[in-house]
């Protein structure tokens, strides 16, 4: 997957809108990689159990974060459960930012009522001049900091009519505000939002209930 764009003027455009590869080149790699085991064109019982990928990649995780990385992923799946991990260096396609480490797991079990999935999406980076010696990312190490995304989603069919669903999301982001100017700060956890959805099919008519609660250390 990819992106091309050409400009004609060789100017840079002044509206925020337009998207600009981060490299300053006309193509914006997006995806591209090798995989073994996950050919979507066999059945799943004739899919081995294990299956990797290598290259440029994406991960969409715990509903809050898209990211493009370098690197690697292996999963491992069974009947009712599955479970995957991912580490790579970040590609910030569209901003110029570091890239990164970025690295994390996934879980999922399916138990045809019950299904219960969790993300987990950790980025190790250097952005932040917390000692104050006007540069990061520096040998001492001081500017370093890791963030976390924790999703956990849930589902539950109670009849052929009736599905209940749940969904909550950690972060693990720097405590600044705890912290004195200068230093390095610790990772603060926090519970960032917590939601349900109620749905209702009665033939021709359905009743979807959705409730939201948001926090403070929400991304």
């Amino acid at each position: 997957m990819s992106s091309f764009a050409f400009d004609a003027t060789d100017q840079l455009e002044t509206r925020t809108a337009s998207i600009r590869p981060y490299d300053n080149e006309a193509i914006a790699l997006k995806a591209g990689y090798a995989e073994y085991g996950r050919d979507d064109r066999k059945p799943d019982g004739q899919q081995p159990a294990f299956w990797l990928r290598a290259g440029r990649q994406f991960r969409l995780d715990g509903g809050g974060l898209f990211a493009y990385f370098d690197g690697a992923t292996v999963g491992l799946r069974q009947k009712e459960w599955n479970a995957t991990a991912f580490v790579g260096q970040r590609a910030a396609l569209y901003v110029d930012t570091q890239p990164g480490i970025l690295f994390g797991a996934t879980a999922a079990y399916d138990q045809k009522k019950l299904k219960i999935n969790l993300d987990y999406t950790g980025l190790a980076i250097s952005t932040t001049d917390f000692d104050n010696d006007a540069t990061t990312g520096d040998d001492n190490g001081r500017d370093g900091e890791v963030r976390h995304l924790i999703g956990l989603r849930g589902s539950y069919k109670v009849n052929n009519q009736a599905k209940v669903e749940v969904r909550a999301r950690a972060t693990g982001l720097p405590d600044t505000l705890g912290t004195a100017e200068g230093e390095v700060p610790a990772t603060k956890f926090g519970l960032g939002r917590v939601g349900a959805r109620l749905r209702y099919d009665a033939g021709k008519l359905m009743v979807i209930a959705d409730v939201d609660q948001r926090f403070k250390d929400d991304i």
